[in-house]
């Protein structure tokens, strides 16, 4: 008997399912459609996509998060899945601790601003090279996922103090969002 693999059974974890994964770990009520909408990722590819989630065990079927192999995943693997790349400089919105609500933590420079690439931006920045092509859309519609993007964007890019105080805002913001 000849056994048929339609691929996203075995298919690894892809960029666009950690985008995934932190919109699910906000509101895990919404449908495919909406999923699909506020993230820019076709209706198949959030459907793929749930399904690499749940094959490592980071999604149940109910839609629910498991909260610790989250933190595990996007503390230690995202940076291999997603690597931190800089580029040219570039008219986008701020990321990393030039996002608003992050730039009083840390003493950067005046000099020292990121961005993801994205015609509503007014600054000019590093290229910073976001976890998927969609990103800055759908951070712009969601103030939350807005927040742990540029946290996970801190995460990846490996300096010691911004990595420690990301890993914690993002640890204690999936706790609040997740608590029963």
């Amino acid at each position: 008997m000849i056994i048929k693999s339609f691929g996203a059974a075995k298919d690894p974890v892809k960029p666009q399912d950690v985008l995934l994964l932190l919109k699910i770990s906000i509101n895990s009520e919404l449908s495919q459609v909406n999923l699909s909408r506020e993230l820019s990722i076709s209706q198949s590819e959030v459907s793929f996509g749930k399904r690499r989630l749940q094959n490592v065990g980071l999604l149940n079927l109910d839609n629910d998060i498991s909260l610790e192999k989250t933190l595990e995943f996007l503390f230690y693997a995202v940076s291999y899945i997603c690597p931190f790349e800089l580029g040219p400089p570039v008219v986008g919105i701020p990321t990393v601790f030039s996002y608003k609500k992050f730039n009083n933590l840390f003493n950067a420079k005046n000099s020292e601003y990121y961005a993801w690439p994205h015609v509503s931006g007014k600054k000019r920045g590093t290229y910073v090279h976001p976890i998927h092509h969609s990103v800055a859309d759908a951070c712009l519609i969601d103030s939350d996922l807005y927040e742990l993007c540029a946290a996970l964007d801190m995460i990846r890019m490996g300096r010691a103090r911004e990595r420690d105080w990301a890993t914690k805002f993002i640890s204690k913001k999936l706790r609040e969002l997740n608590e029963d």
